[in-house]
């Protein structure tokens, strides 16, 4: 990472204790969530261990909210067509949350 100091550029660095990017770290007996979108350029979410009851949410790019269900089971594909686009979706497990930017063409 490059750092600089000016004063024609300025930078912003969005934290959040409560959200992860990528896969849940399987320490303490979480569980591993991957999401990723496959060939019919549809949402898919796979959980190694579908234990708990789980939700997903599917935000557009500027945070508006088009999906929101529940797991069901061990692979879940979200059925709702998404335009092309970049897209967050959310998983929500047993009080852990998992995001991942997809990306439909």
């Amino acid at each position: 990472m490059l750092e600089t100091n000016t004063s024609t550029r300025f930078s912003i660095l969005f934290k959040s204790n409560s959200v992860t990017t990528g896969n849940t770290n399987p320490e303490n007996g979480s569980e591993s969530i991957f999401i990723f979108r496959n060939q019919s350029n549809q949402i898919v979410v796979h959980r190694n261990d579908a234990i708990g009851e789980g939700s997903i949410t599917v935000s557009n790019a500027i945070g508006q909210k088009l999906v929101n269900m529940s797991t069901t089971g061990t692979v879940t594909v979200v059925e709702q067509r998404m335009l092309p686009g970049v897209y967050m979706v959310t998983v929500d497990v047993l009080g852990k949350s998992t995001t991942k930017k997809i990306t439909i063409y």
